[in-house]
């Protein structure tokens, strides 16, 4: 199941994260990654303690970082670069849909199953920056996750066509008593 969120950060703010980093003391990318991970990843990253980082993650989150510990069911992938900026650079996605090739708009974001196997394609020109980083869903369970993301689109698409009816009233009671049963808060 994936997730694109056009616009998480306006034009204004996304130029003010390119800001940003432009000065920022980027590291070796490996130095984060496990065994496995660091043989294939080829990338810099921000040291998750600078200056440019605590800012960036302020930005993004819209709230200091508590350092405080959370499971990682969602992975999420905000894009500050402009597509036509770079070549390559496609983040992959595999999920029980096949694969999925996906660059979005600077300010977009994609959410992801953090269960899925992902990974970056080389950058043949230009630079991609985004800022990647995991959400702890109320909803563990990814296939609960799923149904329920399912759900409401299908009341959402029925509200659309019809209107609010009753059909459309009990449905969404169905779905709020169902996150009640699953959601671990």
């Amino acid at each position: 199941m994936l997730q694109h969120i056009k616009q998480v950060l306006t034009p204004v703010e996304v130029r003010y994260a390119l800001d940003l980093l432009a000065d920022a003391p980027w590291s070796d990318g490996r130095a984060s990654a496990g065994t496995q991970a660091a043989l294939v990843k080829n990338n810099t990253q921000l040291p998750h303690e600078c200056e440019s980082a605590r800012t960036l993650r302020e930005l993004v989150l819209k709230a200091p970082d508590t350092g405080q510990r959370v499971r990682t069911d969602i992975s999420a992938t905000l894009f500050l670069s402009d597509p036509d900026s770079y070549e390559g650079g496609e983040l992959v996605v595999h999920d029980s849909t096949g694969e999925q090739r996906i660059k979005l708009a600077a300010g977009d974001m994609i959410l992801y199953p953090s269960t899925s196997v992902h990974q970056v394609t080389p950058v043949t020109r230009g630079t991609r920056l985004a800022c990647f980083f995991w959400i702890e869903s109320m909803v563990r369970s990814d296939e609960q996750r799923s149904l329920l993301v399912d759900l409401d689109n299908t009341i959402q698409a029925l509200r659309g066509k019809h209107g609010e009816t009753t059909e459309a009233v009990a449905l969404t009671g169905t779905y709020h008593n169902l996150l009640r049963q699953w959601a671990d808060s």
